[in-house]
Formats: structure tokens, sequence, C-alpha cells
């Protein structure tokens, strides 16, 4: 997985195709980066060093399910710490575009995804094609105390310039 630049700060204007009818179609890029560009904009801090989200999505027949854990690095009297935030209406729905895309243009269907987004405007996607483990009511321990202990992870991400994600 490489890091794509994205600039956060501005809309994104990838190429995109059409389908048969000439309807425009979002590509796999644009899909992240609108997921990416909707995520920022539910963040309320003014200044923060990383955005990390694990959400898990479900398909019905009549729409989709989220569930997810948003987590913003910020810089507090000269320490790092995180806080919780919620997903906007729009970084939902941008959730469901990128499922969507996936499954009508790879024939994929995900479960889910983490996101890291830097203030820069990379971000890097790790995309799950298991089940939802959450939204089919299975808790995973494991997987919770390393998103709890998030911080420490980006932390040591900083000092060996090796990104790791929660495990599965």
């Amino acid at each position: 997985m490489c890091w794509r630049a994205n600039p956060a700060r501005q809309p994104p204007t990838p190429l995109r195709d059409s389908d048969a009818e000439g309807e425009d179609v979002m590509d796999f890029v644009e899909a992240q980066t609108e997921f990416v560009r909707q995520a920022v904009a539910s963040v309320s801090q003014s200044s923060w060093e990383r955005i990390f989200i694990d959400l898990e999505i479900r398909e019905f027949d009549d729409g989709f399910d989220t569930d997810y854990v948003a987590v913003v690095i910020v810089v507090r009297e000269g320490r790092r710490a995180f806080d919780q935030f919620m997903l906007n209406r729009d970084a939902r729905a941008a959730a469901s575009a990128l499922y969507q895309q996936r499954k009508d243009d790879a024939g994929e269907t995900i479960g889910g995804f983490e996101v890291a987004i830097d203030p820069d405007g990379r971000y890097r996607f790790n995309i799950n094609h298991g089940k939802p483990e959450r939204l089919n009511g299975i808790w995973n321990q494991e997987r919770q105390g390393w998103i709890d202990d998030y911080l420490s992870h980006y932390e040591q991400e900083l000092q060996s310039g090796e990104i790791s994600w929660p495990p599965r």
C-alpha cells in the first residue's frame, strides 16, 4: 500500500470515466479521495497530526450500515493526545460510494477499511475484504485494544517510519 497525495484542503480533480450510458462513474482513487476529504471535514479541531478511522460497512437491500471508530491525534499543552470524533453524513455517504465503487468496478465486496490521514494530505488505506465483525455482533478484543492504544502505535510509527494496522 502506498501513500497517495491528496489535496485535502482543495476539491479533488481526478479524471472521471463514463459508463455505457455516458454517466460519470467514480474510480477507486477518486472514491478514496472523496472519503478522505469528507473525513477531514468531520474533524472540529483546526490543528491535528493524524486522523485514523477504522470503518466497517455492510450492504442491505435498502442501503448500507456502517460502524466506525474515528480518532484524531492533537497536541495539547505540548503533549500528543487523541480524541474520538463523529463522521459527518457526507463522509458516511462517501464510505458507501467507496464500497459501491469496488463492487461495481472490481467485482469485490469489502467489509470495511482503515485509513490514516496526515494534515499534508497524504493518506493510506488498508482494505478489509472479510466480513465486518462489529456489524455482525463479533467482538474482537485484541483489535479494540489496538485501536484504544492508537496513540502509542502512532508514536512508534513516527520513530520507525513504518505504519501498522490493527490485527484482524
